[in-house]
């Protein structure tokens, strides 16, 4: 799925970044995130609650684009300034990949850059084989849930009805090439997590 998408797309630190995926087994939590430099994370709550490889690769291609437009750099440096943000990446105390990915999930990330990131994983997934709008199911579901049982830090993101509408839009204005879901073999491959 992570090479379907940067094998068809021109990314931005398509080959400085390892582009590698950890999950981390947490069925309470619907979350996923990346870190500076292309480490991506899923949290195995976030992967039950999708139903589909395409909602998993617009998720994926969501995250992909905070790090591929320098989001996660910015709100560290937002967060915790130029030196500081610094001194966390090369403090030996700070080495522990987890440590600073555990401060990275907390990251909010401002609306413009949520959208931004939404509008890249349109386009990515749209030379793929995937349904270019998978993550507009997730914000679907998010919606219809009204909030219960859905993260605290959704409240600082783009309303999940605007932003399926933004996908739908952007995907038509793109030619509205239908994609692939791939229910089944998510189902398979989620029985394994």
């Amino acid at each position: 799925m992570r090479d379907s998408i940067i094998r068809n797309n021109e990314i931005d630190h398509e080959s400085k970044f390892p582009w590698r995926i950890r999950i981390i087994k947490d069925d309470q939590t619907l979350n996923a995130f990346c870190t500076p430099g292309g480490y991506i994370y899923f949290y195995t709550g976030l992967l039950k609650y999708l139903q589909s490889e395409d909602e998993l690769a617009g998720v994926m291609g969501h995250e992909m684009a905070h790090a591929a437009k320098r989001h996660s750099t910015d709100a560290l440096t937002r967060q915790f300034g130029v030196t500081i943000f610094t001194q966390l990446l090369i403090d030996s105390q700070y080495h522990d990949l987890t440590q600073i990915a555990s401060n990275l999930a907390l990251l909010k990330y401002g609306r413009k850059d949520e959208l931004q990131s939404d509008e890249f994983s349109v386009r990515w997934l749209y030379n793929t084989s995937y349904d270019a709008t998978g993550a507009a199911g997730f914000f679907e579901r998010m919606n219809a849930a009204g909030g219960q049982g859905i993260p605290a830090f959704f409240s600082t993101h783009p309303d999940p009805g605007k932003r399926v509408q933004k996908i739908k839009e952007l995907h038509k204005k793109l030619g509205g090439k239908p994609g692939n879901k791939y229910e089944d073999r998510y189902k398979r491959m989620i029985r394994n997590i």
